[in-house]
């Protein structure tokens, strides 16, 4: 999938949604390399093209907050990530950013096996297409537990058809929800 979020190529493993309501934009987590010495790592890119969204991804006291888990549809299990941004003199409301995964697909696990090893997630800021932040947080979004879920709904109900179950998430999740248990 050939987004624009970067001049070199992305390699994500799972899937920035179209379908997301308006004014919330995408994440997606890859495979890269930003320092040789380190070799690969699993790496955040959070786009945003509201307006405000340079401002924001500016600002010093950003922080991430991360819900995830796994929606069961007549097509398979798969696993969401909301990304929240919380309100701030930028952003009146949370901003989300939505990324789906497959967890029939092998690589999206070793995805979360390598983010679940890292000590901190490098996390790249776009507003627009425009870079304007790299972000290093402590990791503690406890992705070894989404990796063995996974790794279960995997045996027990794998995706058969990938694009139904994005449709059924798309039709059947209410992402307010999410908003709402954040604010509280």
């Amino acid at each position: 999938m050939n987004n624009g979020w970067a001049a070199r190529k992305r390699d994500s493993i799972l899937t920035p949604q179209i379908w997301l309501p308006e004014g919330f934009q995408a994440a997606a987590m890859q495979m890269t390399t930003i320092d040789p010495a380190f070799g690969p790592e699993a790496v955040l890119v959070l786009k945003d093209s509201h307006p405000k969204a340079k401002r924001l991804f500016r600002s010093k006291g950003l922080w991430l907050r991360l819900n995830a888990g796994l929606w069961t549809t007549s097509c398979g299990t798969i696993l969401f990530f909301a990304w929240f941004l919380p309100p701030s003199r930028f952003a009146r409301s949370p901003v989300v950013l939505f990324e789906l995964g497959n967890p029939s697909d092998p690589d999206c696990l070793t995805l979360l096996d390598a983010v679940a090893k890292q000590s901190h997630l490098h996390v790249l800021l776009y507003a627009g297409n425009e870079y304007v932040r790299f972000l290093e947080v402590p990791n503690v979004f406890r992705f070894a537990d989404l990796s063995s879920m996974s790794r279960v709904s995997h045996r027990e109900d794998p995706v058969t058809d990938w694009d139904r179950a994005v449709d059924e998430f798309g039709a059947d999740f209410d992402h307010r929800l999410l908003v709402e248990a954040q604010a509280a």
